[in-house]
């Protein structure tokens, strides 16, 4: 019942329609009529609504500065950045947000930033000289090697933080977790996670031009599959201009994607992973080659056989080319992150709408939206000196990111600049909480983490070929890991 009421309230806000009144005591208002009969109302009950940050036993850390070192710059991790009220949705969110935690707690929230790899190196340093200048850090998938090497918190042991909750990111921990500890974490604090998840945009006017429906019926009734998308692109990129090519420049296309994302976006679609978990909650390079086939089979005509534009330069005077395609009314879909819906879409004239990323086939149990590299992931180091405090501001930030921004995430990615109709708003929701994480696809292991883009970007049909390839570097790399792992112990 409660995460039934706060998507209500959330749909409430995004449609902008009618304000939540406060509960009411139950209460019956008796008037007795001249005839002596006595009229009683109907009693009208209203429900609290669920606030996460009520559920915090709140204390007072007397003026505490809690310091925070960040990858990359504010200009694109906005998840703590906000000095000041400007009227802009996100900003005066996060504003208000750590204001709210600011003052509940009686902290300071102080965020430097740093490149990637300067984040993992000061808090290398941080550990091996016993200081303590951050209480905590936003890494990168870098920083994954200091999960397995004894720098980081394991945080099923801190104090003061609930993982088993819907604002820390569930099927991060179900997936990178090893043998019950789990050292990076991602969570609702952390916007940009949000924004940097990968989904399908399609054209509402091409889609009337060619008397196509919107599929969104197809992903309420888990009819959204590879063969769907397939069935509405494989006849429909052509040689516009008639001379004699496909390219970006004029012709049109069934589909487009930057490579670095969509390499991955698709494939991951299918709830695959070529790391599974043993009872013990430890990894395990085991995956079924025949469905893995039978998935990239159907990837490979997605991108390939339907003549898909698939931009795998990874040039930035490149990346504009797959979203100005799709602008420019010349792709029916659009793989894309959802924060690049803002950066290159906005101003698009026509209409659009929000999907997830296909299925495999209606027997895959949920959507799985891939997540780029570029997630900021939350770190404490391990000599950390007073857990509880860092558990009770994490928490804090995290809780009132699901109460208070987490809503507005909406309504700026489909209202501001972005879907403009309100199935996007229930399709956002199902992409941002139904995420895949493949352990070998984010530990980088040789071969299988980028397995799906080599082969879209090759054009190289022979799977089997590739994955004997890997095979057996694969393994030594996965085992190198876990023995990491397990020296940790001792």
């Amino acid at each position: 019942m409660k995460k039934i009421m706060i998507w209500l309230l959330i749909l409430v806000t995004l449609a902008s329609s009618a304000a939540c009144g406060d509960p009411k005591d139950e209460k019956t208002d008796e008037t007795t009529t001249a005839a002596g009969v006595t009229d009683t109302s109907a009693e009208i009950e209203t429900e609290t609504v669920f606030k996460a940050f009520d559920t915090l036993e709140l204390k007072n850390y007397g003026g505490y500065e809690f310091d925070i070192l960040y990858t990359q710059t504010e200009r694109f991790y906005t998840d703590f950045h906000a000095p000041e009220l400007n009227g802009a949705i996100l900003n005066d969110a996060i504003f208000e947000r750590n204001l709210k935690v600011e003052e509940a707690l009686d902290v300071k929230i102080n965020i430097k930033w740093q490149s990637y790899s300067q984040v993992n190196a000061d808090l290398q340093t941080q550990v091996q000289a016993d200081s303590y200048d951050y209480d905590m850090y936003g890494g990168h998938k870098t920083s994954l090697t200091l999960s397995y090497s004894g720098y980081l918190y394991n945080f099923y042991n801190m104090e003061d933080i609930d993982l088993s909750q819907e604002w820390w990111d569930q099927d991060w921990l179900a997936s990178m977790s090893y043998a019950d500890s789990i050292h990076t974490l991602v969570g609702d604090m952390c916007i940009s996670h949000l924004l940097l998840v990968q989904a399908m945009t399609f054209n509402k006017k091409l889609f009337d031009d060619n008397s196509l429906e919107y599929p969104y019926e197809l992903v309420r009734e888990k009819k959204w599959t590879y063969d769907a998308l397939y069935n509405y692109i494989k006849d429909y990129t052509a040689d516009v201009n008639g001379d004699g090519q496909i390219t970006w420049e004029s012709d049109r296309y069934g589909l487009t994607g930057w490579g670095t994302e969509s390499g991955y976006s698709t494939f991951y679609g299918s709830a695959f992973s070529f790391i599974t978990k043993t009872p013990d909650d430890k990894y395990k390079m085991e995956f079924n080659a025949e469905r893995l086939t039978a998935i990239m089979d159907k990837v490979f005509s997605i991108w390939y056989t339907a003549n898909s534009y698939f931009n795998n330069t990874g040039s930035g005077s490149e990346h504009h080319k797959p979203f100005m395609i799709f602008k420019e009314d010349r792709a029916l879909f659009c793989d894309v992150a959802l924060c690049k819906i803002g950066s290159f879409l906005s101003d698009m004239e026509s209409d659009y709408g929000i999907l997830p990323e296909p299925m495999f086939d209606e027997n895959q149990k949920d959507y799985n939206s891939y997540t780029g590299y570029s997630i900021p992931l939350i770190m404490v180091p391990v000599n950390c000196p007073d857990p509880g405090r860092t558990g009770k501001v994490m928490e804090a930030l995290c809780t009132a990111s699901f109460d208070d921004v987490v809503p507005d995430m909406y309504e700026i990615v489909t209202m501001v600049k972005n879907a403009r109709d309100a199935e996007s708003s229930e399709m956002i929701r199902i992409i941002i909480r139904t995420k895949a994480f493949d352990p070998a696809h984010w530990y980088t292991i040789s071969g299988y983490g980028t397995f799906s883009r080599d082969i879209i970007a090759t054009g190289n049909k022979n799977f089997a070929s590739m994955l004997k390839t890997y095979e057996k570097v694969a393994e030594k790399n996965l085992e190198s890991i876990i023995k990491s792992y397990e020296g940790m112990k001792k």
